[in-house]
C-alpha cells in the first residue's frame, strides 16, 4: 500500500530525531516517519480515512465514535444529551491539558521573563526573573506573537539536540503571576482555571501581556472581570456619558458602588488607564465618575486638575447639587486623612 503523505504546512528547524516521540514500551514497531522539508511521510498500515479520524480525535476529542466512547464515559452521559456529553469531553480535555502543562509532560519550550537591573557599577544588566515551561503546539496555535517567534521568523539560536527552545519575554509588561494566568488561558481558554486569584496589579499586567501577545479574547475577559468583579461595575464604565446621565437621571454618584475596595482601587485604575501604552477609555471613564473620594487626594496635581476640568464639562443644573454634596463629603474624608497624618507626625515629634 502506498504511503500516505501529509503536508503539515510547518517547517520545524529541529532534526527529525528530536521530533520523534519519546521512548515507550507500548510503541508499535511501525517504521519511523521520513521528513523532507515541510512534507512528512508516514508509512501506515491503516486506511487514510481512519488516520484522518485519529488526527481529528487528537485535536478535538471527537471523530472516533463508539470505538473510544469508554474514554469519555459516553454510556453514562448518554441520558444527559449531546450538549452535556460535549461539555464533559471539553472538561476532560481541559484537565488533561492543565496536567500536561503543570507536570511539564513533553514540554519543549522554555519561556524566560527577563528584565534590566542596575548593577553595582551603574550599568544595566539583563536578569531572568522567572522561567516557565510550555509546549510549542499550544503557543503557536493560540498566539500570533508566539507563532511569529517560533515558526514564521524562527528562533535566533537553534537549540541543541534534546534541548527545549528558549523564548524570552520582557518584564515588564510580563510578571510571573501574569504569565501564569496567561499560560493557563492559552491551555484552557479561561483565566478561571484554579482556586488561585489575582489582584489589581496582576490584572493590569495580564491586560498588557495580552496586548503584547495579540490575545484579544484574553484582554476582553480580564477587562470584563476587572470592571464587573473587582470594581463592581465601575459606574457603568461601558456606557458613554449621555447614556449614563440618562439612566441616573443626572444625579451625580448615584450609578455605581461606593464600597471601600472600589474606592481604594479607582485612583490606581485611573492612573493605569491614562498610561501612554494603555489609553483605555472605558476604565478612564468609569474611574472619573467615582471622583469624590479621599483616595483621589493622593493623585498628582496634574491629574487632579484634569479631573476638575472633567467636572466642569459634565456639570449640569440637574446634577450640580449632588456634585457639591459629594465634594463636601470627600473634603471631610480628606481632612480626616490629613488630620491623622498630622497627629502621627506630632506624636513622633516631627
Amino acid at each position: 500500500m502506498p504511503a500516505l503523505s501529509l503536508n503539515l504546512g510547518v517547517d520545524f528547524p529541529y532534526p527529525a530525531s528530536f521530533r520523534s516521540g519519546s521512548p515507550s514500551h507500548f510503541r508499535s514497531a511501525f517504521p519511523a516517519p521520513s521528513v523532507i522539508g515541510s512534507l512528512t511521510r508516514i508509512p501506515l498500515a491503516h486506511k487514510p480515512a481512519l488516520f484522518a479520524n485519529e488526527l481529528e480525535h487528537l485535536y478535538t476529542g471527537k471523530g472516533l465514535g463508539e470505538a473510544f466512547a469508554f474514554l469519555f464515559n459516553a454510556n453514562e452521559q448518554a441520558a444527559d444529551g449531546d450538549a452535556d456529553a460535549d461539555e464533559t469531553r471539553i472538561d476532560k480535555l481541559r484537565k488533561d491539558l492543565v496536567f500536561m502543562w503543570r507536570s511539564r509532560l513533553y514540554s519543549d519550550v522554555k519561556i524566560e521573563l527577563t528584565g534590566e537591573v542596575q548593577s553595582a557599577s551603574g550599568s544595566s544588566e539583563e536578569e531572568t526573573a522567572a522561567i516557565f515551561w510550555s509546549h510549542r503546539f499550544i503557543l503557536v496555535t493560540r498566539s500570533p506573537c508566539f507563532s511569529n517567534q517560533l515558526i514564521t521568523y524562527g528562533l535566533k539560536t537553534t537549540p541543541a539536540l534534546g534541548e527545549p527552545a528558549r523564548v524570552r519575554l520582557p518584564s515588564p509588561p510580563f510578571t510571573p503571576p501574569a504569565m501564569h494566568f496567561t499560560l493557563g488561558y492559552l491551555y484552557l481558554g479561561t483565566v478561571n482555571f484554579s482556586n488561585r486569584s489575582y489582584d489589581l496589579d496582576t490584572a493590569f499586567a495580564i491586560l498588557c501581556s495580552a496586548d503584547y501577545l495579540q490575545l484579544q479574547s484574553l484582554h476582553d475577559e480580564v477587562h470584563a472581570r476587572l470592571i464587573q468583579e473587582m470594581l463592581h461595575g465601575l459606574f457603568h464604565a461601558f456606557l458613554d456619558f449621555a447614556e449614563y446621565e440618562r439612566i441616573t437621571g443626572g444625579r451625580w454618584g448615584s450609578g455605581g458602588c461606593h464600597c471601600r475596595p472600589s474606592a481604594r482601587r479607582a485612583p490606581r485604575v485611573l492612573l493605569f488607564s491614562v498610561r501612554p501604552d494603555v489609553q483605555n477609555a472605558y476604565l478612564q471613564r468609569g474611574a472619573r465618575r467615582m471622583l469624590c473620594t479621599a483616595e483621589f487626594s493622593t493623585l498628582s496635581q496634574k491629574t487632579k486638575d484634569g479631573l476638575v476640568c472633567g467636572f466642569a464639562k459634565h456639570t449640569t443644573p440637574l446634577n450640580v447639587f449632588s456634585l457639591l454634596f459629594a465634594v463636601q463629603a470627600a473634603l471631610r474624608d480628606v481632612w480626616a486623612v490629613l488630620f491623622a497624618i498630622w497627629s502621627r507626625r506630632r506624636a513622633r515629634g516631627d
